[in-house]
């Protein structure tokens, strides 16, 4: 019964999932902060426009308090610094509205890669800061990694480099399978972030309606 129990609650979720992705959500308040690193590493050198000089920052997935639930999130804001103490935001769910004209390259861009930068150990690293250059680039520059706002250097990890690169031109290419919901956190202080939720594919909902039906028609059976 118990195991009954909870894969009733995941289906639940998963439907759930579903209909917000569906749903046109409107903007609502949140306290966020930035609570630690996840996977990433350290660019050696880079030029970001939130200093005048280049320095080491760190390129990858962020960990965040968002009202109090842990997330994982890539920053697409490099003019501003991330809060350490909790800081008021807003949730956005207008994507293509708020990213414009570059909505099309950043959903191409999760959806060929992000699910590679959650792997562990070295290769999830690098694919999550050549990713997180990849997407800087993509929000606030030329898609030329050497120039512009956001560049790199010859001190730059060339590996990160390297990484980045090849995301970027793979965008001229087909999308990936994965498909996500995005929520955006923005903060006229401090560093905007983006923060998603895969969908799963059709498939997977006509299977969990399936054995939904199959689950309360068994239950019926027992009564």
């Amino acid at each position: 019964m118990n195991s009954q129990k909870m894969f009733l609650r995941g289906a639940l979720s998963l439907l759930c999932a579903l209909g917000l992705s569906l749903t046109s959500m409107s903007a609502s308040a949140v306290l966020v902060s930035e609570t630690g690193l996840s996977n990433g590493l350290s660019t050696g050198s880079l030029t970001l426009p939130v200093t005048a000089g280049a320095q080491n920052y760190f390129a990858g997935l962020q960990k965040l308090s968002v009202g109090g639930e842990a997330e994982l999130a890539y920053c697409v804001d490099p003019f501003q610094w991330s809060p350490n103490t909790p800081v008021n935001y807003v949730e956005r769910t207008d994507f293509s509205v708020f990213f414009g004209a570059r909505a099309s390259d950043i959903s191409k861009l999760y959806s060929l890669f992000y699910t590679s930068t959650l792997q562990s150990g070295a290769t999830g690293n690098l694919n999550a800061a050549g990713f997180q250059l990849a997407l800087w680039e993509l929000v606030a520059d030329n898609k030329i990694l050497g120039t512009g706002v956001v560049h790199t250097n010859a001190n730059t990890n060339a590996s990160i480099v390297t990484k980045a690169q090849s995301m970027l031109t793979a965008l001229s290419g087909v999308a990936g399978r994965d498909q996500f919901s995005y929520e955006i956190l923005t903060s006229s202080t401090n560093q905007d972030y983006l923060v998603v939720t895969q969908i799963p594919e059709p498939e997977s909902y006509a299977l969990v309606v399936l054995a939904l039906a199959a689950l309360g028609f068994a239950s019926r059976r027992k009564i």
